[in-house]
């Protein structure tokens, strides 16, 4: 062992320096050292264990707090995405994201908001039907109620210019009191009935130029529609001998209405002032209720007619009997039932000639028409 003092070697178990006399200290750290390491020998172990647990369960704790993170941020994450959507005009698609999230902070309302979005949307955009659809379906909210007026009034105003008056007013009549819809209503009610007499529905024509008021000349129309719709339906004459029909700005007489030689012949007809002329040169006006017929010439007389009905009934107009018809289409044509039949039977078939007034004949071979002698 060494001296403290000098550092020279004296015997071991020595207690002074044999060279500088200094009394030796006995160091005895390495023994508590090795007690210390000999007393607590089995801490090593017990570390190792603990580490052992912790690694086992290190994956289940890191999948917990995965899961545990995802169910927080996943909802987060959605919404950002769908608010998103929102701001970039994809409106459908955040509607269903914010749906989707059932609830999750202010989600609902940007439900509406993004609705809302869209039909301002569909609004610049023109797509106006649609528009209104969606402000309805928002009920009050925002300024709902308003825009969707503003929609009713653009699609008003895109129908009258697409002359579709019908639907104009139809709209119109529901927001009178928005900006000039009241003076829109008035314009869009004669155009229609201008629409409605210049093919012939003066019945509707009449309407519509009543409640045009005094724009531009609905009444001078109106006086028209009203004076041809009196005309309008069928007329018989007190002998049975013809009925006329007025309809589509043409006379149609039918002579022998109720037997099977009726006839049908149809006419144009022109409003002058009270009366209606026909093409035929005949003249019609009405007076108590009746219809007067006159011919221009004056020393024809006049007919009058009462009327009847409107429009059913009326028998077409038959044709004149062609070569190649049947015996049937024969019977249907203008000629009609012949007055006597002359048949012959040949080894080649049946020949058949057809007798009627005023020299006419109908040659038949087979029951087809070959010649008419007229």
């Amino acid at each position: 062992m060494l001296c403290d003092k000098c550092g020279k070697e004296i015997p071991k178990g020595s207690v002074f320096c044999n060279y500088c006399g200094k009394e030796v200290t006995i160091n005895i750290a390495p023994q508590e050292k090795t007690s210390e390491i000999r007393n607590y020998g089995p801490i090593p172990r017990k570390i190792s264990y603990r580490k052992k647990i912790i690694i086992l369960i290190a994956p289940f704790l890191i999948l917990c707090l995965i899961i545990v993170g995802y169910l927080i941020a996943a909802p987060y994450i959605s919404y950002v995405q769908a608010k998103s959507l929102m701001n970039n005009g994809e409106f459908d698609k955040a509607t269903q994201a914010f749906t989707n999230l059932d609830g999750y902070k202010d989600s609902n309302e940007l439900i509406n908001e993004t609705k809302y979005l869209k039909a301002q949307h569909l609004l610049k955009t023109k797509e106006y039907e649609k528009s209104i659809e969606m402000f309805i379906n928002l009920v009050n909210y925002k300024d709902s109620v308003k825009l969707k007026t503003e929609s009713t009034y653009l699609l008003a105003k895109q129908n009258s210019s697409q002359h579709n008056y019908a639907s104009a007013i139809e709209l119109l009549e529901q927001i009178q009191e928005y900006k000039d819809s009241s003076n829109l209503l008035q314009e869009a009610n004669y155009r229609e009935g201008v629409k409605q007499f210049d093919t012939f529905y003066f019945k509707e024509a009449t309407k519509l130029f009543t409640a045009s008021g005094n724009y531009q000349d609905s009444e001078e129309y109106l006086a028209k529609a009203f004076l041809l719709d009196h005309f309008q339906g069928i007329w018989k004459d007190k002998s049975g001998y013809e009925n006329l029909t007025f309809k589509n700005g043409e006379v149609i007489k039918v002579l022998f209405p109720n037997s099977q030689d009726k006839s049908t012949y149809t006419w144009s007809t022109t409003l002058v002032g009270n009366e209606l002329h026909a093409d035929n040169g005949a003249i019609y006006y009405l007076k108590n209720d009746k219809l007067i017929e006159k011919d221009k010439d004056t020393y024809f007389g006049s007919t009058s007619f009462v009327k009847t009905g409107d429009y059913e009934d009326i028998p077409p107009e038959k044709l004149a009997p062609q070569i190649g018809m049947t015996e049937q289409e024969v019977i249907d044509s203008k000629w009609g039932l012949p007055k006597h039949v002359n048949k012959t039977t040949t080894a080649y078939g049946v020949n058949e000639q057809w007798v009627y007034d005023h020299y006419k004949y109908i040659y038949f071979e087979n029951g087809f028409v070959t010649a008419i002698q007229d």
